[in-house]
């Protein structure tokens, strides 16, 4: 399944869980309104912004917590991003971007909830009882989960629509306790009150687990049995244990179809193992002493951060780019004509804030974007030329995409990439090399140990190679940089029957190493299904959100981000400076 694709359905789910929650809260703070707390009217309200992570919105917004404005800013308000109208909104346009991956049922489900919504917004509000808005709410979103369950082809577009419901509930679960444990109660004297026990009671009735409950334990309503049944119980189908056990099981299903392991897996079950070492008693006594302390060592912070990072989407950073190429010749040129592929395109994963390219004394020729997708800026520098500097200075704001170049525009096929060129071509040992990898079935496996064979057979190794150097001698030597890499990896790949390019570009190392003596390269293979996916055996990864792509070709020389010709006798030397910098993550 294409990542955006799944990308999509996972947030339809959360989405749809988001607003069930929203309702939810609504009903907690409605019901415990009824009863005086400690700290006035009020203090309901405010702990619903609180725990729904609601509150800097809506104090921007509005001066005074009063029901009215709250009801409105956690239903209607599109303002705010967690509202009701707002999650069935995202939820229908991720449905309509992948209409064709949902059943018929699916889709007429999320599409009829926000057709009713934009009629609920045009009733009068003195006509809408917040009862009858969240008892709609509810019936909605059980209607598209029944709808998931019943029609959907139990493939990985289930999962992860499954993903997306397991995580956004296990996050609202903890939430939903935040609004009795850690925001309304007052004081440590209250816990067993009758306060306490009301608003717990209240919570359960919130959650549609009441009677659940009373089957489950039976008799007084007590903090120590919801706890138990909330977080450890997994019989509750919203308890924390229950949807970790669901994204554990989702996330294996997920690793025997693509046959490999993945790291959310591991994180997810090293928090399942937590939740099961945990008891009762550790849980309530975490609970008591967060409601005198900051931060309790077994409390729920650590829970929530860990759910929030599996959650966690696409990492994002803005990269700032200074990279200057300044050529000297001992006898001046007559002229300088060169091609420039500097500009970074703007594709998923990569947006052009600023880039500015200068050449000394030069007059700008024709640009245009290549078959490749790549753009092209001509130059001309009239003689005499002793020195000219080419200087690049941009921002771009990255994001990781796992490697898979998207939104890219270019026409070339990818099979062109199957031709060899002097440098790529395959000797005997790259030949052996990718045999290696024969017996791998799946293009994006084979792909990947193609990879890991180069990065073990060429030790990164500045100063051992030159400009022209082959795969073939780079995989003699067993050393050189990530242009032999890169030709090394194209080489196997086309032999494998891969189209592979060659692709350069600039990497973020670190603060402390940001100035380089030269851009960076890896290497782009077609995987059908999938399209191009970038491989930098240099640094053993996939590009991620601290690569900037400049432009591809068939190798180093095609893909070289300067091309040129000086007319002259002289001699030409070169310096580069590159310094590549993250100004935000």
């Amino acid at each position: 399944m294409l990542s955006r694709t799944a990308d999509n359905l996972y947030w339809i789910a959360r989405y749809m869980e988001r607003a069930e929650t929203m309702a939810r809260l609504l009903e907690v703070g409605a019901r415990m309104s009824l009863l005086p707390s400690a700290h006035g009217y009020r203090n309901e309200w405010d702990s619903l912004l609180q725990a729904s992570g609601t509150a800097g919105g809506f104090a921007q917004k509005y001066r005074h917590a009063q029901q009215r404005d709250i009801e409105s800013y956690l239903f209607f308000d599109l303002d705010n991003p967690s509202s009701v109208a707002s999650c069935i909104g995202r939820a229908r346009e991720n449905a309509r971007i992948v209409r064709t991956a949902l059943t018929a049922q699916v889709w007429d489900a999320i599409n009829t909830a926000y057709q009713e919504l934009r009629a609920l917004e045009k009733t009068p509000r003195d006509r809408l009882e917040l009862s009858r808005l969240i008892d709609w709410t509810m019936n909605k979103a059980a209607i598209i989960r029944g709808s998931i369950d019943t029609t959907q082809l139990r493939n990985d577009g289930w999962d992860f629509l499954n993903l997306g419901y397991y995580l956004e509930r296990s996050d609202n679960t903890a939430r939903l306790m935040d609004v009795k444990y850690y925001v309304l109660l007052p004081r440590v004297e209250f816990v067993g009150s009758g306060m306490d026990n009301y608003q717990w009671a209240t919570l359960l009735r919130a959650t549609s687990a009441h009677r659940a409950f009373h089957w489950a334990y039976g008799g007084e309503v007590t903090a120590r049995k919801i706890a138990d049944f909330l977080i450890l119980n997994p019989q509750c189908p919203r308890s924390l244990t229950s949807c970790i056990d669901g994204i554990c099981g989702h996330l294996k299903r997920l690793e025997k179809a693509y046959g490999r392991p993945s790291r959310p897996r591991e994180v997810a079950e090293k928090l399942a193992a937590e939740l099961e070492a945990l008891s009762v008693e550790d849980i309530i006594e975490g609970g008591a002493a967060r409601v005198s302390q900051p931060v309790h060592p077994r409390g729920r912070e650590p829970l929530r951060r860990d759910l929030r990072k599996l959650s966690q989407r696409r990492r994002a950073m803005i990269l700032t780019v200074d990279h200057v190429t300044c050529y000297r010749y001992n006898r001046p040129a007559r002229a300088l004509v060169q091609s420039h592929r500097l500009t970074p395109s703007t594709c998923a994963g990569q947006r052009v804030l600023e880039w500015v390219v200068t050449v000394t004394d030069g007059i700008a020729g024709g640009s245009f974007r290549d078959g490749a997708g790549d753009w092209i800026q001509g130059w001309t520098v009239p003689g005499p030329v002793s020195e000219v500097t080419v200087a690049v200075r941009g921002r771009v704001e990255t994001s990781d995409q796992a490697g898979v170049l998207r939104g890219h525009r270019e026409l070339t096929a990818p099979d062109c990439y199957l031709r060899s060129t002097a440098v790529t071509r395959a000797d005997p040992a790259l030949v052996a090399l990718a045999a290696k990898a024969d017996g791998i079935e799946q293009p994006l496996d084979r792909a990947h140990r193609l990879a890991d064979l180069v990065a073990e057979a060429i030790l990164y190794e500045p100063g051992v190679t030159e400009a022209h150097t082959t795969a073939a001698e780079a995989l003699k030597l067993g050393r050189g940089v990530c242009q032999d890499h890169a030709h090394a990896l194209i080489a196997a790949a086309r032999e494998a029957g891969l189209p592979a390019r060659y692709v350069s570009g600039y990497l973020f190392t670190d603060a402390e190493t940001a100035d380089q003596e030269a851009a960076h390269a890896w290497a782009e293979v077609w995987v059908r299904g999938l399209g191009w996916v970038g491989f930098d055996p240099a640094n053993r990864c996939c590009p991620d959100e601290r690569y900037i792509r400049l432009g591809s070709g068939l190798d180093a020389q095609d893909a070289a981000p300067i091309r040129g010709i000086a007319r002259g006798p002289g001699v030409e030397r070169l310096e580069v400076q590159v310094a590549v910098q993250a100004v935000q993550q």
